[in-house]
């Protein structure tokens, strides 16, 4: 029992101190080399506290990452020699996601690999897709994901396998239209190694290229510390390959990074990112005197809402102020106007008795005349409706009565007859 936990012991000691070790590449770059070599060619931001993004904005529409290049057999595996002035950085340190609103982004890492990319393949095609921020190396595992991820149909290329390996593979990529039916068709392959202080990517066979009639070139080498001689190389330098280490200078050179604060959230699951947090604080200065311009414009607005607040109140008590006097006129002018109609009725009794004694005399004729005009009307329209009550319910007497008339008439009328 003694040795098979002797056993177990040696053997997590082993695998911590293999995970302990990093790739040789590791640590050979900072986050300011990353800064200042990628910022003439796009725009770099903040999308979380010490999660920095790097988007390209001088390239062509329909552009995306490991597009511009070629595929070559290297020691290290298949590596990805791009003809793009950044490609050292962005194609085999760190990671690609496509945000719904700032496109692609790159999210820097510090381990080296000849391409961090995904494969798939069938008979007749060959596919590579970026890997996402979700994906992380482990020197036991390989790549491992901390969310189930499938990358989209829209992030892999697509090229028929004989032209794997060409020097402007873009120009074989198939359309979009026809990605998907072959994504559909496909197998994935993902095999990283680490082997020498080194990552290794063995994504497709090359065994299976030859086979289905592609050319694989196979390329030497080289590595320089100067940035010119990635882009001074001659295209007829296909069986060469440059990387480019910065050298202690670079490494080491600290320089004042600005990078602009995100306004808004992007679609990438921040809690699941896999690559490390930066985590030096970013212009202090600027970001002192913005919080101290934000308290200063808080204090404003504070004073200003105090302002405005008086200014309400000040509007108020004025316009309860005038209120107050229209009222005050109002009365006084009701008032006058009383005043001035009790002095003229005192007037016109005191001058003109008569002439106010007949029209007081007129006005009760008038009053009467009209009450009994309104009486007869009355008793008028209660004889109609009585009249006409009765003509609708005949009473028993008065329907005898009518008979007999009636029979009186007719017997006149008869003996009129014999007599004639």
């Amino acid at each position: 029992m003694k040795k098979i936990i002797f056993v177990l012991v040696f053997v997590l000691i082993a695998v911590s101190s293999l995970e302990a070790k990093k790739p040789f590449y590791y640590g050979r770059v900072t986050f300011h080399t990353f800064y200042y070599s990628l910022a003439p060619y796009g725009e770099w931001i903040e999308i979380d506290y010490g999660i920095y993004a790097w988007r390209p904005t001088r390239i062509y529409v329909g552009w995306s990452p490991y597009l511009v290049g070629r595929w070559v057999w290297t020691p290290y595996g298949w590596y990805w020699d791009s003809y793009e002035p950044f490609g050292w950085a962005v194609y085999h340190y760190g990671r690609w996601y496509y945000d719904d609103y700032y496109g692609w982004i790159w999210i820097p890492d510090y381990e080296w690999a000849p391409a961090w990319v995904e494969w798939r393949y069938t008979d007749g095609y060959i596919g590579w897709a970026p890997l996402p921020p979700y994906a992380s190396f482990s020197i036991t595992i390989g790549i491992r994901f901390s969310i189930n991820w499938y990358s989209p149909h829209y992030y892999w290329h697509f090229v028929p396998v004989k032209y794997f390996c060409g020097y402007e593979v873009h120009h074989y990529v198939v359309a979009p239209k026809y990605k998907y039916r072959i994504y559909r068709e496909s197998k994935t392959s993902l095999d990283y190694k680490y082997e020498g202080g080194r990552i290794l990517n063995y994504g497709i066979d090359r065994k299976f290229i030859e086979r289905n009639g592609g050319r694989v070139i196979e390329a030497r080498i080289e590595e320089t510390t100067r940035i010119r001689d990635l882009t001074d190389r001659r295209n007829d330098e296909k069986d060469r390959v440059i990387i480019y280490r910065p050298d202690e200078r670079e490494i080491n050179r600290n320089i004042d990074v600005k990078i602009r604060r995100t306004e808004r959230q992007t679609s990438l699951d921040l809690n699941k990112i896999q690559t490390p947090r930066e985590r030096f604080e970013i212009r202090d200065r600027e970001r002192n005197n913005e919080i101290g311009e934000r308290h200063k414009r808080d204090e404003n607005n504070f004073r200003d809402r105090s302002l405005d607040r008086n200014i309400e109140r000040n509007d108020e008590r004025n316009f309860e102020r005038r209120e107050n006097i229209d009222h005050e006129r109002l009365r006084n002018e009701s008032r006058e106007n009383l005043y001035q109609r009790n002095r003229y009725e005192n007037e016109m009794k005191q001058n003109f008795p008569q002439e106010r004694k007949s029209n007081r005399e007129f006005e009760f004729r008038k009053e009467s005349n009209q009450r009994s005009l309104e009486s007869s009307g009355f008793e008028r329209d209660r004889e109609e409706r009585r009249i006409e009550f009765k003509r609708q319910n005949p009473s028993p007497n008065l329907q005898r009565d009518e008979s007999r008339s009636r029979e009186n008439f007719d017997g006149r009328q008869l003996e009129r007859k014999r007599e004639r």
